[in-house]
């Protein structure tokens, strides 16, 4: 590489660096910025680690299959409010995700549109006692002290050391799914997380973020669908953080539907304690370029871990499904 070619990659990372630290200066006068004083410096902390790093490129081992130069190189705005009307879901209606919600299958649905929560499109049957489902900017603000401990944890690979886009997650991220499963709690139906997004005149990006606290004995079955309504180019960045207590038993599904110009990077961090099962199944079937990472630490004796994939692509469309079991805990012959 010559002089002026390394020094031009370097001024072009520069210019993509500094599109974001503008976005991020505003995002800093946001009411979604500060939920709790203890998030204000990770948001910090994670920008400035992005700051430091910038976008992967094919050099860097995690990314040589993922090109991500298409996302780097595009001018996403962050999607706010003003983008989708939530006190009447007009532009998104319920005849518009029936399409997502799998018909009568019984359960709870949450719905999330550009990142935030839709009460008006959710539907949350009762729930086990001591069962929470809901906003994780809500929770963020009325219970704090039970989720901090748990969220972008230094024990947990969503933060040691987060890559590019989880760090963008973290700092940008306005809301997305919180679910809290006390010890013993039993969830028959399925809980269904349904992240919608909106295409705009210009190409819009949105940090979903997903906390999951399972205690012990706990149960459940959690599916999260991303999909995409309308035709245009966008971007989902999304998070998701899953805490399982010693023999908790979670059954993931991740969906893809999104629109087949968009972009999806998504991380699944989970952290599995003695005796816990987990599985998970990731299908992909939308998305231009799509990047699905399973990051597992397997902490105690007797887990069980799956991990599945499906994915259905043409010469158009990327797919990259990373996975990282880090078995912290030796097995036991």
């Amino acid at each position: 590489m010559t002089m002026e070619t390394s020094r031009g990659a370097s001024q072009k990372a520069d210019t993509e660096t500094n599109s974001y630290a503008s976005s991020f200066e505003a995002f800093r006068t946001s009411g979604d910025f500060g939920a709790t004083e203890w998030l204000k410096p990770l948001r910090e902390a994670a920008f400035a680690r992005f700051a430091e790093i910038g976008f992967p490129t094919r050099r860097d081992e995690e990314f040589r299959y993922t090109p991500v130069t298409p996302i780097a190189e595009t001018p996403f705005r962050l999607a706010t409010r003003d983008d989708f009307d939530f006190d009447s879901a007009a532009g998104v209606t319920p005849d518009a995700l029936r399409a997502f919600t799998f018909g009568d299958l019984p359960g709870h649905r949450l719905v999330f549109v550009n990142g935030r929560y839709a009460p008006a499109l959710s539907r949350l049957e009762t729930l086990p006692n001591g069962v929470r489902a809901g906003s994780l900017a809500e929770a963020l603000r009325t219970d704090g002290a039970t989720l901090e401990p748990h969220f972008a944890s230094s024990d947990h690979h969503a933060a040691a050391p987060p890559n590019a886009f989880t760090a963008l997650n973290t700092a940008f991220f306005a809301d997305g799914a919180a679910i809290v499963l006390p010890r013993n709690a039993v969830v028959a139906d399925p809980i269904h997380l349904l992240f919608v997004s909106t295409a705009a005149a210009e190409p819009t990006v949105s940090h979903p973020r997903t906390l999951i606290v399972a205690g012990e004995n706990s149960q459940a079955t959690i599916i999260e669908s991303y999909v995409g309504v309308g035709e245009g180019v966008y971007f989902t960045n999304g998070v998701t953080e899953i805490i399982a207590g010693a023999n908790a038993v979670i059954d993931h599904y991740k969906i893809n539907r999104e629109s087949l110009q968009a972009y999806h990077v998504g991380l699944m961090s989970v952290d599995l304690a003695r005796g816990s099962h987990f599985s998970s199944h990731a299908i992909t079937l939308g998305g231009g370029l799509t990047r699905n990472e399973a990051d597992v630490k397997l902490g105690g004796e007797g887990i069980e871990c799956t991990l599945n994939g499906l994915y259905l692509a043409n010469a158009r469309r990327l797919v990259d499904n990373h996975t990282a079991i880090d078995h912290a805990m030796p097995p036991n012959f």
